[in-house]
């Protein structure tokens, strides 16, 4: 990319980082005072109740993240109550997560955490500007994932 696209001019990847940082930590602020978790650990439960048995591979993978990263966070959701993990019957090298009782119940209310920040977003951009933005970060996720 050239120094004199608009996209460096208008420092584009510095906006979308601040962006994230600000709307992540909002996200963390709310979540954490709603149901004591981070956006980071509400992830990975929403990773592991949208797949059948998901290994921890599997939701590193759905949340595009190395293994590594979950692994820890896993351990820290088991020991709170929130995950089980049992040998996979299909390949005794993995573990597959489950939710606890707790961990559905604690999904069901951080919808309401995010809401402030989804409101913020609606009245920001507008309906069409939400679809715009949603459809822009879609093209930029798409491009990313295709560079190696």
């Amino acid at each position: 990319m050239s120094h004199d696209s608009a996209a460096h001019r208008l420092r584009v990847y510095h906006r979308l980082q601040l962006a994230a940082h600000l709307s992540k930590r909002q996200a963390d602020r709310e979540l954490l005072a709603t149901t004591g978790l981070t956006v980071a650990q509400v992830a990975v439960l929403n990773a592991v109740a949208a797949t059948a048995d998901p290994t921890q591979r599997q939701v590193a993978g759905l949340l595009g993240v190395n293994e590594s990263a979950v692994t820890g966070m896993v351990k820290r959701l088991i020991a709170a109550g929130y995950l089980e993990r049992e040998r996979s019957t299909s390949d005794s090298r993995a573990w597959v997560l489950r939710l606890t009782a707790r961990a559905r119940t604690t999904l069901t209310g951080t919808a309401t955490a995010f809401g402030p920040i989804n409101a913020a977003i609606d009245a920001a951009l507008g309906p069409e500007g939400v679809q715009r933005l949603t459809r822009d970060l879609e093209e930029l996720i798409t491009r990313f994932e295709a560079t190696p």
